[in-house]
């Protein structure tokens, strides 16, 4: 009977890998095929890849990526960084993009600000995401604060640095 219970065990658990296997060979082929800007491509292997897998966050962060650049489907997209972010919270990446979607295409500034803010207490040093949090709060009248994730951010990618920003907030470079 132990044999019995152990076969069956060994069988279902290579089963349940090979499912996760694929899941990650569809998720593979997604990125790949998003670089080589097959989208239509792309799309249908990072949503095999969650039907084979519903729990893999990164193909629905991915899948909601593409799904807003390349098909302007913001409800689909919002579905998936919403279950990404419900499957891995600590990915500060998923949060970013979310917010980014948030505040372009839903207007919702404050939930915007929300995603910024975990995010960057996940990742402090991504520059783009302590530019973009500064203008949020830059709009919600929040100068000092605002000012403080601009410098952040210029000192981070120097490259972010706008001279119309610099004036707004009295810096001289």
């Amino acid at each position: 009977m132990k044999r019995i219970i152990l076969s069956v065990t060994i069988v279902l658990f290579s089963l349940t890998f090979a499912g996760a296997q694929k899941a990650i060979d569809f998720y593979k082929s997604g990125v790949q095929k998003t670089n080589s800007r097959d989208f239509e491509g792309a799309k249908n292997d990072f949503q095999k890849a969650i039907e084979l897998d519903p729990n893999y966050a990164f193909a629905h962060n991915n899948l909601a990526l593409l799904l807003i650049k390349n098909f302007g489907d913001k409800e689909g997209a919002k579905f998936h960084y919403e279950k990404a972010i419900e499957l891995d919270p600590k990915n500060a990446n998923t949060h970013f993009n979310y917010a980014f979607l948030l505040r372009d295409y839903f207007n919702d500034r404050k939930g915007a600000r929300a995603e910024f803010e975990k995010a960057l207490q996940i990742n402090p040093y991504f520059a783009e995401g302590q530019f973009n949090y500064a203008l949020i709060l830059k709009d919600a009248g929040e100068k000092d604060a605002a000012k403080k994730h601009y410098i952040s951010a210029t000192k981070l990618n120097p490259k972010l640095v706008n001279a119309n920003l610099d004036m707004e907030f009295d810096i001289i470079r």
